[in-house]
């Protein structure tokens, strides 16, 4: 899968999720500007930690893990 982040991830501020310890596919989608079934895509890879509730559960995925992968990678392409 190639991703190519989209222009608002460069102005994602983590204090807009001060309220949450993990995030789920749902605020992945939002902070990338992608859509969901990408960020099942993304979350389901090997490039941020993740934990699943159930085989066929939800998505949780620590914060600080994520915002730190994403300033990291911002300007990459994945694939």
């Amino acid at each position: 899968m190639i991703l190519r982040f989209a222009n608002n991830a460069d102005s994602t501020n983590t204090d807009d999720y001060s309220d949450k310890y993990v995030l789920n596919i749902d605020d992945i989608s939002d902070i990338l500007g992608i859509g969901n079934n990408k960020a099942y895509k993304l979350a389901a890879g090997d490039y941020f930690p993740t934990k699943r509730l159930s085989k066929n559960g939800k998505f949780l995925i620590p914060k600080d893990s994520f915002f730190d992968w994403l300033n990291k990678s911002q300007d990459e392409i994945l694939e």
